[in-house]
């Protein structure tokens, strides 16, 4: 028997007939040699989280399904997928035809240059979590040690608080502000505060929102969390910006 590995993929699409693309992307996955099992969440309408402004609502979903490929040629099917619905890669977080983002690969932790699994932002993005708890709610997420539910769960009932742990104040207070600044220039703003902590710093029984780190910190091993790199401040902002839209939206 051939043995396969359960895989969670991210799903979304605001270009075109969206549901009819997401269902033929569902078709081609079940005809694809090395994937059975394919399960699709119901579908859900969501606001644009970073990226270009103006652009239209998503349909997003999850999909399950076994995999008997490696990682890196799993990927592949679903770059394949997408270049069939006429994705097209020239902005990053533009607007897309269709995204199918590998989020979990069994319990497995891989990092390359052409992919990190777990998702390394899917453990607080509400527009990927509403779907996948639907279809994996049990799934325990490999690094926060959460199952999905649990960090569900987690966006709706902790407190608004964002934490950035790191020993670089200066960095951190930097970041800080230029965040507030980005988000309070949305129509509507959310509503949350950001806190600066050194690594070490132990939070009793509050559970922030989210915990942003730079990516040489120490890893955090529970709740959601965000790894950034200190050397690209731009980069950065941009990335802690759409992931406090993205867990308070």
């Amino acid at each position: 028997m051939v043995s396969t590995t359960r895989c969670l993929i991210g799903v979304g699409s605001n270009l075109g007939d969206r549901g009819a693309v997401i269902h033929a992307a569902i078709e081609q996955l079940t005809q694809t040699s090395g994937i059975t099992n394919v399960v699709l969440s119901s579908l859900h309408e969501t606001a644009p989280v970073g990226g270009p402004a103006g652009q239209p609502p998503f349909l997003n979903a999850a999909i399950t399904l076994e995999s008997s490929l490696p990682p890196l040629e799993t990927l592949a099917v679903l770059q394949h997928v997408e270049q069939q619905a006429g994705r097209e890669r020239h902005i990053h977080w533009g607007a897309r035809t269709l995204d199918l983002d590998l989020l979990l690969y069994g319990d497995a932790e891989f990092d390359d240059p052409a992919l990190s699994v777990p998702h390394p932002r899917m453990s607080f993005r509400r527009f990927v979590l509403a779907s996948a708890v639907e279809i994996a709610a049990d799934w325990r997420h490999p690094t926060s040690g959460w199952t999905l539910a649990q960090l569900w769960r987690h966006l709706h009932d902790s407190p608004r608080i964002v934490v950035l742990l790191t020993h670089d104040t200066t960095w951190a207070s930097t970041l800080a502000a230029s965040v507030q600044r980005q988000l309070h220039e949305l129509p509507e703003p959310p509503e949350f505060e950001l806190w600066i902590r050194p690594p070490t710093w132990d939070s009793g029984a509050l559970r922030p929102r989210l915990i942003v780190t730079g990516a040489d910190e120490p890893q955090r091993v529970t709740g959601p969390q965000l790894r950034v790199r200190r050397d690209t401040l731009a980069e950065a902002i941009e990335d802690v910006a759409a992931a406090i839209v993205a867990s308070h939206a």
